[in-house]
């Protein structure tokens, strides 16, 4: 979305990046003040709603010795076959069969635990509460520092959609799940302009019909 502002700091409006460009999709107006103080003053609303990690550290911890026994059992396994393939002529296929199967749950395996080991911010309960902790702490400062708090919600959130038509924020989190936020986005006045009532009309989220080519 695109922010439409004047001098006035009352008139501030988010519009469709579409709709802007007059590439389709509704034209509405959302008022701009709401969505900030949601995001600032009114912060513990968005905190509270923060869906726990799927993953907790003992659930990880759990499944990393799961794929460490695992993973011990197979290379046992694929030591077996790599013997009995130089030994046993006639099972040719069948021991290449299950020595490619072994291979491919061993690759697998390892690659979820590399997941496990570095995906820190999707598992680690701790890491989130700390990040939760620093936006609250950016967000209701005196003097809010906005390209830094620009900076941790990128780094907690996926995307964040403007659902005009239920006044409400939804929240994409990075670590999994949303949350729904209600915030004051309808305009103060309805503002008619006839020169825009021949303007073609759109849904939200609706593209605009493609231009005719002209043959030169």
């Amino acid at each position: 979305m695109v922010l439409l502002a004047a001098q006035n700091i009352n008139w501030r409006y988010l519009m469709c990046r579409r709709a802007y460009n007059g590439l389709g999709c509704s034209d509405r107006w959302v008022r701009y003040p709401g969505i900030e103080d949601a995001l600032t003053i009114d912060i513990d609303e968005v905190i509270e709603s923060c869906p726990k990690p799927a993953l907790t550290s003992e659930v990880r911890s759990h499944r990393l010795m799961q794929i460490r026994l695992r993973l011990h059992t197979l290379r046992g396994r694929q030591a077996s076959i790599n013997a009995e393939h130089m030994q046993v002529r006639q099972s040719l296929r069948p021991v290449i069969a299950a020595r490619e199967a072994v291979a491919d749950e061993i690759a697998k395996l390892l690659a979820e635990r590399k997941m496990l080991r570095i995906d820190r911010p999707r598992w680690l309960d701790v890491t989130l509460t700390a990040r939760l902790d620093k936006l609250r702490m950016v967000a209701t400062a005196a003097v809010v520092d906005r390209h830094e708090l620009h900076t941790i919600l990128r780094s907690l959130l996926v995307v964040v959609v403007v659902d005009w038509v239920h006044d409400q924020l939804v929240f994409n989190w990075k670590h999994g799940g949303t949350s729904v936020v209600r915030v004051v986005m309808k305009p103060q006045r309805v503002v008619a302009n006839p020169r825009r009532a021949d303007r073609p009309r759109f849904t939200a989220g609706e593209m605009a019909p493609s231009l005719p080519v002209v043959k030169r």
